[in-house]
């Protein structure tokens, strides 16, 4: 188990250090993908702080999985068997930012295949990742990213 957790941190080391377009939300998914797998590994144990590991993990393999439905912290916290503001304050403590921010990463992350195809336009890409505002979806984007839509879109279509 451990050496699988170990070529996963490797792995980020590798993206970081390449630095490719959409290395941030690559990393995010991997360091997702680690706390999915370090959560399952703790799975068995019958330590609480084991189960409450297991229980976000469930959680993030749920919001990683399907992104693009509408959640709502009570939801989440139901779904993690905790009230609203352990749920919070345990998935910071997991991810380092709140549930909205990683959703808001991980549509992100999903909508940069589809602006590399240049099959859809900005707004239908935005609704194909679970946004319901182009404008939010743009605006999202760059917060995340550095730039808009369809400056990552020309990026990567000279790099092409």
């Amino acid at each position: 188990a451990m050496s699988e957790a170990e070529r996963l941190c490797q792995r980020m080391r590798d993206v970081q250090a390449a630095q490719k377009p959409g290395w941030e939300a690559e990393i995010l998914a991997d360091l997702t993908s680690l706390v999915v797998f370090l959560s399952r590994a703790y799975g068995d144990t019958r330590e609480p702080s084991a189960r409450r590991v297991y229980r976000m993990g469930h959680v993030l393999s749920v919001l990683e999985s399907r992104p693009t439905e509408k959640w709502d912290l009570d939801t989440l916290s139901e779904m993690a068997h905790m009230s609203v503001n352990t749920f919070l304050r345990a998935f910071q403590e997991a991810t380092g930012q709140s549930p909205i921010q990683f959703l808001l990463r991980e549509r992100i992350r999903r909508s940069l295949p589809l602006l590399d195809a240049e099959e859809l336009s900005v707004t239908q890409v935005a609704a194909a990742c679970g946004f319901e505002d182009g404008n939010y979806f743009t605006r999202q984007f760059h917060r995340i990213m550095g730039e808009s839509p369809r400056a990552y879109r020309k990026r990567v279509a000279a790099v092409r």
